[in-house]
């Protein structure tokens, strides 16, 4: 699980399209992604870790009406940030973290070297008319 940064900016490079990448699916297959992070880091002690296990080891992405929501409206969302930010991104592929291995992510656009956007569309807030 462990990578070079030679072989983390090759996986970088290669794994852009997400799901639409067999090489972004072989190399998120059994790493911690940011994804499924945030119901780690807050787990009770009391609650049993046996699902989240299954879910990092064996977990399949099932394509939910609110999933396709969101992939469909992303680009009309960064276009609008592109447009009126003047930002020029680009797509983003999974990054690997070097010291821990198992760790990963993959924001939506990377902005130059240091920045990135994370674009979530929740067709709840569209119903709710809050854009």
């Amino acid at each position: 699980m462990q990578v070079t940064e030679e072989g983390r900016n090759h996986i970088a490079l290669k794994s852009v399209g997400q799901f639409d990448n067999s090489l972004y699916e072989t190399h998120r297959h059994h790493r911690l992604t940011s994804s499924l992070f945030g119901k780690i880091i807050k787990r009770k002690n009391y609650t049993p870790c046996h699902r989240h296990i299954v879910d990092i080891l064996y977990r399949s992405v099932p394509v939910t009406n609110d999933m396709s929501y969101g992939i469909v409206n992303e680009k009309v969302v960064l276009k609008k940030l592109q447009d009126e930010f003047g930002i020029s991104a680009t797509p983003s592929g999974l990054f690997v973290d070097l010291e821990y291995g198992f760790l990963a992510t993959s924001p939506d656009e990377l902005i130059d070297t240091d920045g990135l956007i994370e674009i979530k569309c929740l067709p709840s807030v569209s119903r709710a008319g809050a854009y």
